[in-house]
């Protein structure tokens, strides 16, 4: 049976609360009281001075531990990467640790993630969103992932609903490709400077061996220095869109939350790759997984127009509110 979820209506006040009501808690310039360690080779921070910092609270556990406030909470578990930052599932770049009696979070987690999700675009160059490029995976030769359907046709589908939902809050909207054509993937974030784009969409399908994975994940360029999420060990390379570290992973965050509440499938969580299409993109890039097509639930769906618009819309909605704090 298909399922859907109409979106919630009072979500976008609820993420502008999120990344800006602990602002006024910081000042420009402010230097934190923050002591530091090196694990593994790897230089962490204590999270009670992180947690002083930012006016929250310490929950320690045996497993893992949380810092909260009114407006944000993260989430951890001690030597695993995947977390949660107000209930959506995070993917941290260096496993946090506890070495009796605090617990650690690596410093490049601490000013790449923790800080840009706090403090918002305070902690980056504002840039208001006027123009958009949304980039259909796959096309021509290139069919992606195929089951009952080809993902290059969900691919479109769903890429130009997004653009019409674009469209009628007033953004200009351009696409990498409108038809069935293959484009080099190169060539893909180069179109956005043409083009002048201030963000860069790339919309897919996903594919698993296992049938019962689905859900949405929503991939920002691994910061340099860092290992991708599904590797073990660092890149020190610096790619073109790694300067837009912060912004890429607001607009992921943002994405990846407002899909979810807008299809009730599952989290599989904001995630970081050396994707091609998000290396040399020259504007804050992501490139949004819509599901599962090897799921038959989500392969249902993601082939259903009413589902192709709420996933459209929550996309949409995320951009809406990015924009918001860019201004």
């Amino acid at each position: 049976m298909i399922y859907f979820v109409k979106k919630m209506r009072t979500l976008l006040p609820a993420l502008a609360m999120t990344l800006l009501s602990q602002a006024n808690l910081l000042t420009a310039g402010e230097t934190p009281y923050i002591r530091y360690k090196v694990c593994s080779g790897q230089k962490y921070v204590y999270l009670s001075d992180l947690a002083k910092y930012y006016g929250m609270t310490l929950a320690k556990g045996r497993e893992g531990c949380e810092i909260r406030s009114r407006a944000a909470s993260f989430s951890f578990t001690y030597e695993k990467r995947a977390g949660l930052y107000n209930g959506v599932k995070i993917h941290y770049l260096f496993a946090p640790v506890f070495a009796a009696p605090e617990p650690l979070v690596s410093e490049k987690d601490y000013k790449l993630i923790l800080d840009p999700l706090i403090r918002g675009a305070r902690t980056f160059q504002k840039k208001p969103v006027k123009t958009v490029l949304i980039d259909p995976g796959h096309g021509g030769k290139d069919s992606g992932a195929q089951t009952r359907y080809r993902e290059k046709d969900l691919n479109l589908e769903i890429s130009r609903k997004l653009r019409t939902e674009l469209r009628k809050k007033g953004f200009t909207v351009y696409m990498t490709r409108d038809s069935d054509v293959f484009i080099e993937l190169e060539n893909r974030p180069a179109k956005a400077l043409s083009y002048k784009a201030d963000i860069f969409i790339s919309i897919h399908c996903n594919s698993a061996q296992d049938r019962y994975v689905r859900g949405i994940e929503t991939y920002y360029l691994t910061p340099e220095g860092s290992p991708s999420t599904s590797d073990k060990k660092s890149k020190n390379t610096v790619e073109k869109g790694n300067s837009f570290n912060k912004q890429n992973l607001c607009l992921a965050y943002l994405i990846q939350r407002c899909a979810l509440g807008n299809t009730g499938t599952d989290d599989r969580g904001v995630r970081h790759a050396r994707f091609a299409a998000l290396k040399g993109a020259p504007c804050p890039a992501v490139l949004v997984e819509c599901g599962f097509m090897t799921n038959g639930w989500e392969e249902k769906n993601l082939a259903w127009s009413k589902y192709q618009e709420g996933i459209a819309e929550g996309i949409a909605e995320a951009i809406v509110h990015y924009n918001s704090i860019m201004k």
